[in-house]
């Protein structure tokens, strides 16, 4: 279940970025693409911070070898109404 979804201003590539309650980060791209990260939440809180979210998920996230995997935006949602 998402525990935090935050809508992201002034970006050209990233909608929002969440945080479930297993501590995945999820990022919703502007192209309708959804994908969670499984660095935990210490990364989450300097995700919130950072001034670009595209640079840090390229400098970070990827760049970190962090566990990730593209989610089905429908069952995603589907998930989320259950739960």
């Amino acid at each position: 279940m998402i525990e935090q979804w935050v809508t992201v201003e002034n970006s050209s590539n990233v909608a929002a970025i969440g945080l479930d309650s297993e501590n995945l980060i999820l990022v919703l791209f502007k192209n309708g693409s959804l994908y969670s990260y499984n660095p935990g939440r210490g990364i989450f809180d300097a995700f919130l911070a950072a001034e670009s979210k595209g640079r840090f998920i390229h400098e970070v996230l990827k760049q970190g070898a962090f566990p990730y995997s593209r989610i089905d935006v429908g069952e995603a949602a589907a998930k989320s109404r259950v739960e």
